[in-house]
């Protein structure tokens, strides 16, 4: 299986640099979301594309990315969808791009996305559910917890026995759901929107599985 990266840095709080730079150092694609360009910079990261509105970019470092030939889309302020949206709308398109060259796995991995305001945490949690993003598999990597958003589909969890884990139904009702490796297993079972019975499980195993046919299904791990 043949496999591609893309990673999106967002405007949000960025503390462990070192997991940053970590994650992205194998990216086949960076993004930056309008301020997340200031992010790349101080990690000495060279960014494929810088979409927004450019209010929180200083002229100085979108001079320093046009002289290292930095793709840039500037959008108007006063516009429909966050800088976030936009930097999700391309990687859909990276995806299909990827895809139609048949690579097999498209991850999606987003930094500084979690623990600034709460609106735009938000924003950047449900953002991923739109139609347009469903099938993308993305992790949203905060300073103390792993977020990830699973599309219908059987997906593995890496983790640290011990560590808490959480599911949620976030677009719909999840259908025939397994949870496979974990201390609290469940076998084809209907999680209902709302409901909180997959709240604090905890992994078992280095590797545990998740199943399910329907839904959007949201993953909090503590890192």
């Amino acid at each position: 299986m043949t496999e591609k990266k893309i990673v999106i840095f967002a405007n949000g709080k960025l503390k462990n640099r070192a997991r940053a730079l970590r994650i992205a150092s194998d990216a086949d694609f960076i993004i930056c979301a309008d301020g997340g360009s200031v992010h790349c910079d101080n990690l000495g990261i060279i960014p494929d594309l810088l979409v927004g509105d450019l209010d929180s970019t200083p002229k100085k470092l979108r001079k320093k990315f046009e002289m290292q030939h930095v793709k840039i889309d500037q959008h108007p302020t006063h516009k429909d969808n966050t800088d976030l949206e936009l930097a999700l709308h391309y990687a859909v398109k990276m995806r299909e791009k990827y895809k139609s060259n048949r690579h097999d796995k498209v991850s999606v991995h987003l930094l500084g996305g979690l623990g600034g305001r709460l609106d735009m945490t938000l924003a950047t949690i449900l953002i991923p559910t739109a139609w347009g993003h469903r099938n993308l598999d993305i992790s949203i990597h905060g300073d103390h917890n792993l977020v990830r958003l699973f599309p219908p589909g059987s997906h593995t969890v890496y983790g640290i026995p011990g560590a808490r884990v959480s599911f949620l139904p976030i677009s719909g009702d999840v259908k025939d759901l397994s949870l496979i490796g974990f201390e609290y297993s469940v076998d084809h079972i209907n999680l209902r929107l709302g409901s909180s019975r997959c709240v604090s499980n905890c992994i078992e195993k280095d590797s545990c599985l998740v199943c399910f046919t329907e839904g959007t299904l949201l993953m909090v791990m503590d890192n």
